[in-house]
């Protein structure tokens, strides 16, 4: 059975709560995350990875790797009996945009919008993207940073950040969003996948010749 739409946002949020507990255990920072859930013998299955500096550094290559990995050992040696869902989990920089999204993309391009790690106004977010094979969740927290006269430290808070909607009141997950990582994953998955296919095909063939 496929993995709901529902369930993808409940366990993005569910990643955001534990990523909210790492972030204040190494002192206010949060590495990139990558959580995908599979199935194995009839369970559900949970496999995490923290990535390194190194891996961060090359994260599209590392979700290729990774997608090759999960559609070998799902679709050939059958060490899982699906991959149902991936999620990225990272601190990042969010900027707020007025207008239309394709004049906002253009602007972007042309180098009129600034990135948003350059936005004097950027809030700073812990934020989780899932990716089913049809559906798409994103959820935030706002990080807010205050710091105490009383001791000099620095008081960390989260804030559930709102859904973002677009003009007709869509959800953002709803609007065109993108998310390379786990585009990267799902393309060299479903090349697993399509390839094994194939040789079964061509196998019965071959069989019923």
């Amino acid at each position: 059975m496929m993995i709901t739409k529902q369930e993808l946002k409940e366990f993005s949020k569910t990643n955001l709560y534990f990523a909210q507990d790492c972030f204040i255990e190494n002192e206010n920072s949060f590495s990139l995350m990558v959580v995908i859930l599979a199935k194995k013998d009839g369970k559900k299955a949970i496999i995490t990875k923290i990535l390194n500096a190194d891996e961060v550094e090359n994260r599209l290559v590392y979700l290729a790797k990774l997608g090759l990995d999960l559609g070998i050992k799902t679709n050939f040696t059958k060490e899982f009996d699906s991959t149902d869902a991936i999620f990225v989990i990272s601190e990042a920089w969010m900027s707020k945009q007025k207008g239309d999204k394709d004049k906002f993309d253009k602007k972007l391009e042309d180098g009129e919008i600034l990135m948003p790690s350059k936005d004097p106004n950027k809030m700073e977010v812990l934020i989780s993207s899932g990716c089913s094979s049809d559906n798409l969740v994103v959820s935030d927290f706002k990080i807010i940073r205050r710091l105490l006269m009383s001791n000099g430290k620095v008081e960390i808070k989260f804030e559930d950040y709102k859904e973002l909607k677009d003009k007709d009141g869509k959800d953002k997950e709803q609007i065109e969003v993108k998310s390379p990582l786990l585009e990267e994953f799902w393309k060299a998955f479903n090349f697993i996948k399509n390839k094994t296919e194939k040789e079964k095909l061509s196998n019965n063939l071959q069989k019923n010749a």
